[in-house]
């Protein structure tokens, strides 16, 4: 059993799974994660931060912001989707969150290339 108490045949097959995968297929399935993680890292950077801000889709909405749609919650283009609320929160308060979450997904996609490929 490995240090960090995980069993060592399921770490292997789950190695063994992720590097079965074609390079192509583990790249998309690797940035789909990372563009997840990203939802999660922007939700944690508004919600968790010492004044928060009701600016991440997955908190609540500032009182005075539009209805809030179920596109808003995907990532990216959920974004995009947000800039309605710019009178609330700045013009460009949408960039950073979304360059959050593409950074993260190639970050991801990237290293499962280095990890399995190189």
């Amino acid at each position: 059993m490995p240090a960090n108490g995980t069993p060592l045949l399921f770490t292997i097959a789950t190695r063994m799974m992720l590097a079965a995968l074609p390079m192509p297929w583990g790249c998309v399935l690797a940035g789909v994660a990372g563009l997840v993680a990203g939802s999660y890292v922007n939700w944690a950077v508004y919600t968790l931060a010492w004044n928060a801000r009701p600016i991440s889709p997955w908190a609540g909405a500032h009182p005075e912001a539009p209805a809030r749609r179920r596109l808003d919650r995907l990532p990216v283009l959920g974004w995009v989707g947000m800039r309605r609320e710019a009178v609330l929160h700045g013009e460009r308060f949408w960039l950073r969150p979304m360059v959050i979450e593409l950074l993260l997904a190639a970050g991801w996609a990237g290293l499962y290339w280095w990890e399995v490929d190189r």
